[in-house]
């Protein structure tokens, strides 16, 4: 549970890349703190509740589920597209993983996302945890925490951590985690959202730093207060919702590269762009 305050930083944009929005709706909650995105569902936590909330596309509501721990505010919640296996217990593809970070130590929970079920738990240390994702390509989980603005890696067999790393790396500019977040997007790095900047911190998944993504032309003049990201990858687009309650849908994320995409080479270097035009 969160004690300290959080302090607003400003940090220079590093990046040309902006997100733009496509809509945008009212999750009803008084400080929703972890979002979710799968199955063409959103899925919204609002902190100290004791549901899960479920929305279309659209932001129309459609049904809530019950969540597994206590009553907490450094909480998060991630679909996974593909199968896994957490625990030694198989996964199903769509299935949510959820993180209490106020448990001791922090629990990693995977359920069906249709009602809540518990289908596996998994034990992850006790870093006061505020975002996870899973990563298919290397079958690790990512958290983040608020408290040493540390990314971690685990490995869902076990829950032993493989990696850490700060997310500020060398020649990054410095960045703060309160609330915040963290997912895989369509190129296989991490990006990381906190709510004292308009942006999204890009970093491999060991640590190098890529680029901040500027969200300001969201909120030019407003602090956005940033708490959850979710990705669609498919599409090239990112969900996020801030600590007002607004959910946004945006575009201009990275998309996969089609198997038959043209490389420019020069000389041995092959170059291809993923970020949309």
């Amino acid at each position: 549970m969160k004690l300290l305050s959080a302090i607003t930083i400003t940090l220079a944009i590093t990046t040309a890349s902006h997100a733009q929005i496509l809509s945008s709706f009212d999750a009803l909650g008084n400080n929703p703190i972890g979002i979710a995105y799968g199955n063409d569902e959103v899925f919204v936590f609002d902190d100290f509740d004791n549901v899960i909330q479920v929305f279309d596309r659209s932001g129309n509501p459609l049904r809530t589920i019950p969540h597994p721990g206590g009553s907490t505010d450094d909480f998060d919640i991630d679909i996974v597209d593909t199968s896994m296996s957490l625990n030694g217990v198989s996964i199903p593809a769509g299935s949510m993983l959820l993180v209490d970070g106020d448990q001791n130590p922090d629990t990693v929970y995977a359920l069906n996302p249709a009602d809540g079920t518990v289908l596996a738990t998994l034990t992850i240390g006790n870093d006061q945890t505020v975002g996870i994702t899973y990563n298919p390509a290397d079958d690790l989980i990512y958290s983040i925490d608020w408290d040493s603005d540390i990314v971690r890696a685990f490995s869902p067999a076990d829950g032993s951590q493989v990696n850490n790393f700060p997310v500020t790396p060398a020649g990054a500019p410095a960045l703060d985690v309160f609330y915040g977040d963290i997912d895989v997007d369509a190129d296989g790095n991490l990006q990381i959202v906190t709510d004292v900047i308009e942006q999204t911190r890009v970093l491999t998944t060991s640590g190098d730093f890529v680029q901040d993504f500027d969200l300001t032309l969201i909120s030019p003049t407003v602090n956005l207060d940033l708490t959850g990201i979710a990705f669609d990858n498919a599409r090239g687009e990112a969900w996020i919702t801030q600590r007002s309650g607004l959910v946004y849908q945006l575009a201009g994320f990275p998309v996969p590269e089609p198997a038959s995409a043209a490389l420019l080479t020069l000389g041995g270097l092959a170059l291809t762009r993923r970020y949309p035009a």
